[in-house]
């Protein structure tokens, strides 16, 4: 028997996980949910042979939750990673992780079924497998992939906020955020002088357009009919923040809300 978990936030696909699983008498589903704290709490209560981790979760990341699972546990299930994200320098990185899978949802190819068929062949090969990382070895990024990694959890973090992935505002925003989270906390930086110049150079573009994009896609979160239900006014994110912020006020309440989840 096969016991997996699944850390997905999709709750359709963990429907078709769970009806994949319930056709093999191979697999046993212990547990489902799509939130850091929730899984790390699972993991440390009870074994597991593989776990399913997508990297966009309700709460938290998938990222942290794997350190957190090689940090903290003793034995160390197989681990397979779904995300719809797929730069190069970010795969690089995560496979730093010594992660079993990275399967990119955007192949035509994805499906439950096809990662429960995954698992079924590598299952057995890697339970009794200890890796570099198992006995301690530290994972070092780049900087350029430890930005990367922080600017892909920046923007779900946007999107689950109500900013709209098509406009250039978000991706600024995104990577602008990405830029300050990946630097040590308590490191002197500015967002005008500092971190717009680095967007402006990614994007090819000028530091004012890339302030006046940003000040765009807050505007626009800010004046949506619903946000009084919008996850970006829970006052829990927000703090002390009553009125429509200024870019750099916003800026630095979301590397606030991050840093405490993340860390």
């Amino acid at each position: 028997m096969i016991r997996i978990m699944l850390v997905e936030s999709d709750k359709l696909l963990c429907k078709e996980y769970a009806l994949e699983m319930a056709r093999d008498e191979e697999f046993a589903l212990v547990a489902v949910t799509g939130r850091q704290s929730d899984a790390i709490n699972i993991l440390t209560e009870q074994e597991v042979d593989a776990v399913i981790v997508n990297l966009e979760l309700e709460e938290g990341d998938g990222i942290h939750l794997i350190i957190e699972m090689k940090r903290k546990l003793k034995k160390h299930p197989e681990i397979i990673v779904t995300t719809n994200y797929g730069s190069e320098h970010f795969l690089h990185s995560i496979n730093k992780l010594d992660i079993d899978l990275v399967y990119k949802k955007n192949n035509e190819l994805f499906s439950p079924k096809k990662i429960i068929e995954i698992i079924k062949l590598t299952a057995p090969t890697t339970a009794d497998g200890e890796s570099e990382y198992h006995n301690g070895r530290k994972v070092i990024y780049t900087e350029q992939e430890e930005t990367e990694i922080q600017y892909v959890l920046a923007w779900g973090e946007l999107i689950k906020s109500g900013f709209e992935p098509d406009r250039k505002g978000t991706k600024y925003l995104a990577r602008a955020i990405g830029i300050l989270l990946a630097v040590p906390n308590g490191t002197s930086i500015q967002i005008t002088n500092d971190v717009y110049p680095q967007v402006a150079q990614v994007y090819q573009t000028s530091v004012s357009g890339v302030e006046k994009s940003i000040r765009n896609v807050i505007e626009r979160v800010w004046s949506r009919p619903d946000k009084e239900i919008s996850y970006l006014k829970n006052p829990e994110w927000r703090g002390s923040i009553q009125n429509k912020p200024s870019n750099t006020e916003y800026i630095q309440c979301v590397v606030r809300r991050l840093r405490n989840v993340l860390h």
